[in-house]
């Protein structure tokens, strides 16, 4: 803003910025102009005419700029507006071809008070169609601001361009202009903070269609709206190439020659889309075809960030060759989509937990008859993955079966593989029985480090061949059979294997459990004996009771183990973990007086021991004398207590317990066996 003297009174940053300087009076724009002469010629010219004028200058920067100069009669002010003007001729077809859309264009800057609320707004352009629709001459508008020009503007709209310019959100509506009489499709955005554009289209005639007309219009508005699409034109003849934002996000760069745009699109294109594309762009430059479409994999070139992009080709003019002269390209960022697409079809074809193919894959790889012929066909079953389930948990159960996917991928790099059951795998494979038996050894070695638990793991195979002479159906089943011979040898073994192997790793951990095994047996073995219980089968049911009693306690290995605290008989339950115990012994040990006696170890006489609160006689009989010979032991051997006490002093402590843990008659047995 300029006094009636030239001397520059407010030069804001954007005007700064454009001239690189901050000028003082009007002469100053002498040497950052081109034709300073023609500027000074208008500046002068609105002065004497009062009116306001509007044309194109040049900076010496390169900058194309359309000037607006206005008096404002009463504040003696003259008001100079700059907006930038594109040099190139795509944008001006742009312009041009929203005229031609019948579209109008208007751009508003707009103004903040002292709290920084926006209170009205400057126009900065205006194209034909705007003033058409308006009915306004857009010289006269520019640079004018909207209450100036319209001192009746509806609030309502003016807050929704307001909330645009400040929060960049987009907006699309319908609106009437009651002083026009006329309405309005309106599409505005935000270009940068403090400013929005505004797209208008006529849609009077709209409100005169048919129902099912109008219905069908809305529908390709809104997918105008939401298709948020990047254009770029090729000038094949000059070696050209210019596009808008979008395009200059995804390439570095928005104007740039024709070779330097095949080198960056061929460096930012994925090796495995490269054959693809450059098919159908060869054969659209040789003129065999005018326009075609991909979805590509790409790399944008500020951060390598990986994208997904649609991309279109059309051919705008052509030689009399057919080759094309022009190319109009469009494209749209669809990674969101297309990750979405491919997490669908993964999740279609392969199993959630393993990340194997699974059986819909199966099925529909041999419909299309996807496989070579001959083959060899492999059938896997994961042994000892119900105790695992069962001792530690569903939650590890599955990290099995996850590494063990694993194992299979390492060991069988080329196989097709699949989950088709619960434990139960598929192997297609090159037709070489020799290395497939190699292959198998080494799978078992790698099975054995499966788990830090010493539960044995292993795995079933079985294997058939399959060729053109023989169905899928027929080769599954003889390799099935094959499997299940293989599994009915070894699981007689598994059960008693899998026990010795947790004792051992408990007797490892916890290097005094094994001497209070061995006290447990010989006194619950006297025991019983006084109480005449002579017969083999119990005295071995007892014996297992004692040496499986703490059982249990590997669940204090499973997720952190630590050290072992001392106890009391009042937290036993929780201290050896009956209940894991029992459903370790219910699994492996096929003898339910043992896992019965074992879960109710813990029971108290009166009903109020755990973990079922049984009371009595409800107890079972090897419960309640092991818990008595158990009692004996802690309080005088027991490796975790600070004090241990004599023999008489530990009968007396039983003594004065009976009634309340212990079974009265038991315990006077055992005194008098032990005085």
């Amino acid at each position: 803003v300029a006094d009636h003297s030239g001397r520059v009174r407010v030069m804001n940053n954007f005007a700064k910025n454009i001239f690189q300087a901050n000028l003082e009076k009007i002469e100053d724009f002498d040497g950052l102009i081109k034709d300073y002469r023609a500027f000074y010629t208008a500046y002068t010219h609105v002065l004497k005419s009062k009116l306001s004028t509007s044309f194109i200058i040049d900076t010496n920067q390169n900058q194309r700029l359309q000037t607006h100069i206005v008096v404002d009669k009463e504040s003696q002010l003259t008001q100079f507006v700059f907006t930038h003007q594109p040099v190139n001729s795509f944008y001006n077809h742009i312009l041009d071809g929203f005229d031609y859309l019948r579209l109008g264009v208007v751009h508003f800057g707009f103004m903040e008070d002292e709290k920084g609320e926006y209170v009205d707004g400057r126009v900065l352009y205006a194209n034909k169609r705007y003033g058409n629709m308006m009915e306004e001459n857009i010289t006269a508008m520019i640079g004018r601001t909207i209450y100036e020009i319209y001192p009746n503007y509806p609030e309502a709209r003016f807050a929704r361009y307001a909330k645009v310019a400040k929060t960049g959100n987009r907006n699309a509506f319908e609106d009437y202009n009651k002083r026009l009489d006329k309405h309005f499709y309106i599409y505005t955005y935000s270009p940068k903070k403090g400013e929005i554009i505004n797209v208008y289209y006529e849609t009077t005639h709209y409100h005169h269609m048919k129902h099912t007309e109008r219905l069908q219009l809305k529908k390709i508005q809104m997918m105008l709206s939401l298709a948020e699409m990047g254009f770029f034109e090729i000038d094949v003849e000059k070696k050209i190439f210019s596009g808008d934002q979008l395009v200059d996000e995804i390439f570095g760069a928005s104007e740039m020659d024709y070779e330097m745009y095949k080198e960056r699109f061929k460096s930012q294109i994925d090796d495995a889309y490269k054959a693809e594309i450059y098919e159908k762009n060869y054969r659209l430059m040789q003129g065999e075809i005018t326009e075609g479409s991909s979805t590509v994999k790409m790399y944008r070139h500020s951060d390598q960030k990986e994208l997904f992009v649609e991309y279109y080709l059309q051919t705008l003019e052509s030689y009399a060759d057919g080759k094309p002269k022009k190319i109009l390209g469009l494209i749209r960022d669809v990674t969101e989509s297309e990750l979405q697409h491919q997490k669908i079809m993964h999740l279609a074809n392969h199993d959630a937990l393993t990340g194997l193919y699974n059986r819909r894959n199966l099925a529909k790889k041999l419909k299309d008859e996807d496989f070579e012929n001959p083959t060899v066909l492999a059938v896997f079953d994961l042994d000892g993955l119900k105790p695992v389930n069962d001792i530690f948990g569903h939650y590890v159960g599955d990290e099995v079966l996850s590494s063990f996917a694993n194992i299979l991928k390492e060991t069988y790099p080329k196989a097709y593989l699949a989950r088709v059951g619960g434990d139960e795998f598929l192997g297609i494979m090159p037709n070489d029985i020799e290395a497939i038996e190699d292959f198998e050894m080494i799978l078992r070695d790698k099975m054995r480090h499966l788990l830090k638990f010493h539960i044995p793991l292993s795995v079933s195979v079985g294997y058939s061949s399959w060729d053109q002479s023989t169905t899928f159906k027929e080769a599954f089943i003889d390799a099935e059979e094959s499997m299940y011979r293989n599994k009915l040898k070894e699981r007689p073994q598994r059960k008693s294997k899998t026990l010795e192997l947790i004792i051992s790793y408990l007797q490892d951990h916890e290097p005094y459990l094994s001497a209070k095994v061995k006290r447990l047996i010989q006194l619950a073995h006297q025991f019983m004996k006084d109480l005449k219980y002579v017969r083999s089968e119990d005295l071995r049911d007892m014996i297992h009771v004692c040496k499986y009693h703490a059982i249990g306690r590997i669940s204090r290995y499973i997720d952190n183990p630590t050290k072992d605290k001392p106890f009391d008989i009042n937290n036993l339950h929780e201290y050896l973990h009956v209940d894991l115990g029992y459903k370790v012994l219910s699994t492996l040990l096929d003898n339910d007086k043992v896992s019965r006696t074992v879960f109710h170890q813990c029971e108290r006489f009166d009903g109020t021991g755990e973990p079922q609160h049984l009371e009595g006689d409800e107890i079972p009989y090897l419960s309640r004398i092991f818990a008595i010979v158990f009692r004996f032991d802690q309080l005088t051997q027991d490796e975790t207590l600070d004090k241990r006490l004599a023999p008489n002093e530990a009968l007396k402590k039983i003594s004065a317990e009976a009634g309340t843990y212990f079974d009265p008659q038991l315990v006077e047995r055992f005194i008098n066996m032990l005085s």
